[in-house]
């Protein structure tokens, strides 16, 4: 039993999305950045410098940074905290 295809209409993300992928990342995951950049409107692409697929762990401080970044730019500073 092999995979089926699924294919996904990008476009329709109606929120700003921040995609972050390792420069060290696997080919076969890598190669989907540039249609994600083209096609998700409001997207923000940022490359993990030194990271691999566990981005967040092999690069913590940028992770960090660029996660803090992008929310800082997109929520609402009149938003309350979630609890």
């Amino acid at each position: 039993m092999g995979f089926s295809e699924t294919n996904l209409d990008f476009s329709e993300i109606s929120v700003s999305t921040l995609v972050l992928y390792g420069e060290n990342e696997l080919g076969f995951v890598k190669r989907h950045v540039p249609r994600l950049a083209d096609e998700i409107p409001n997207v923000t692409v940022r490359e993990v410098p030194g990271a691999g697929h566990a981005s967040n762990l092999d690069n913590p401080e940028f992770f960090t940074g660029a996660l803090r970044e992008f929310l800082a730019a997109h929520v609402s500073q009149n938003r309350r905290p979630l609890t």
